[in-house]
């Protein structure tokens, strides 16, 4: 749901503090002709750099494609770094509640890795 359209039935929009770490190729953002009500326009060549078909990690804050994720690589990207796994590029600041959503999602990936 949009904003507006929650800010017309007088309420949040649902989930607008979750956060997930999606991969390259999520049908949230490959499943639609029309992407812009996930990703900005302006954010579009970020997601698939020279328009090449190859599709970058996502984040996705309160339904929004906000940034770009991969696995950190290294000491040298140690400070970046979330949970110690996940290294984010962001076009949108994030909530101080988003930031938590997005570690929580962080341990989970890093979980997942050591399994």
């Amino acid at each position: 749901m949009a904003p507006e359209t929650a800010e017309l039935l007088g309420g949040p929009v649902s989930g607008a503090r979750s956060v997930l770490l999606l991969p390259g190729f999520d049908e949230y953002v490959l499943g639609y002709t029309d992407r812009s009500a996930a990703l900005a326009p302006d954010y579009a060549p970020r997601i698939v750099p020279g328009n090449n078909g190859m599709f970058k990690a996502t984040i996705v804050a309160g339904g929004k494609v906000v940034g770009t994720w991969r696995k950190a690589q290294g000491a040298a990207e140690r400070e970046r770094q979330v949970a110690d796994v996940v290294l984010p590029e962001f076009f949108e600041e994030l909530s101080p509640n988003q930031h938590k959503s997005l570690e929580a999602a962080a341990r989970k990936y890093a979980a997942f890795l050591a399994t």
